[in-house]
């Protein structure tokens, strides 16, 4: 059992993060871009992520960014 708790917990941010991308796209936010070679995130798209992170956990603060953030991409 407690071999069991490290791949839940990857899991649930797993699909937390696939829930983000889902939120971002529905507030139209561009598309996340990752560097082919590295496979890592630029600091843009790890910001937008953790403001979205945020409104799924449900902080404030963060949903007034994101809110924001969209107006001002349309």
């Amino acid at each position: 059992m407690v071999a069991t708790i490290p791949a839940d917990i990857v899991q649930y941010y797993g699909y937390m993060l696939r829930a983000a991308q889902k939120l971002m796209y529905l507030y139209g936010f561009p598309e996340i871009d990752t560097n082919e070679n590295n496979q890592t995130f630029d600091s843009e798209t790890l910001n937008i992520l953790i403001l979205c992170l945020g409104t799924m956990y449900g902080v404030q603060g963060a949903n007034t960014a994101s809110k924001s953030i969209s107006k001002s991409f349309c």
